[in-house]
């Protein structure tokens, strides 16, 4: 009876553990083939990476950066240095800063994949956006609207209270949305020049804008007290 109970519960163990692999295998569609290259079955394992990226079961950011860095060092080290460069570069269209990490990515790999990325970062290289971007606020339009509020000239001081907040609103969306194509170091990628651009001339052309609305709002209001 004690023997029976004994392998009754080590089967059940045994389900239990394969029923979280399988778990997580569907959360991580990259564990298996990362099993595959700890266990130096390299060959299964790029085999395995690659049918993972062709399903499109690699959907997350970090998923794909794992699974682009996997099949890079695998080719790498199946001497294809062809296609370890094209995975290596699909990292780099992600996300032209990034970096193996050095403990889980062998030397050697890491030394092609810098190399790679040199080489990447002088076909792509970054734009200044010139001349420098003046910091355009909106927010020094407030006051107008404040003041009069104040002196119970509730039309005008409203009426610039709402130029202020719909300036302020535009001038900062366009702004934050500009700072999300720059680089750290201030510069953009050629793609995202034209946008940069845009989106600082609306920064920009808000800021200008709420004086104009304020001299409108001025002639306005003096027609009608008049």
């Amino acid at each position: 009876m004690r023997r029976e109970t004994g392998s009754l519960i080590r089967f059940l163990i045994m389900i239990c553990l394969l029923i979280r692999t399988f778990s997580f295998s569907q959360e991580n569609p990259i564990a298996l083939c990362q099993n595959m290259y700890d266990n130096r079955e390299f060959t299964a394992a790029l085999s395995c990476v690659r049918g993972q990226l062709d399903s499109g079961r690699v959907t997350t950011r970090i998923d794909s950066f794992k699974a682009f860095e996997l099949a890079g060092m695998l080719c790498y080290i199946l001497d294809d240095y062809d296609n370890a460069n094209v995975y290596f570069r699909d990292i780099l269209g992600m996300d032209r800063f990034a970096e193996p990490d050095p403990v889980t990515v062998p030397p050697e790999i890491l030394a092609f994949y810098k190399r790679q990325k040199s080489a990447f970062e002088q076909e792509h290289p970054l734009i200044t956006l010139a001349p420098p971007v003046p910091k355009k606020s909106a927010l020094r339009l407030l006051p107008f609207g404040a003041g009069h509020i104040r002196e119970k000239k509730y039309f005008r001081g409203f009426s610039y209270a709402a130029a202020a907040a719909v300036c302020l609103g535009i001038n900062i969306v366009s702004y934050n949305s500009r700072k999300l194509l720059e680089s750290p170091n201030g510069r953009y990628a050629p793609d995202d020049l034209d946008s940069a651009v845009g989106l600082y001339n609306i920064q920009v052309g808000s800021f200008y804008g709420g004086f104009l609305g304020i001299g409108f709002i001025s002639f306005v209001d003096a027609l009608i007290t008049n």
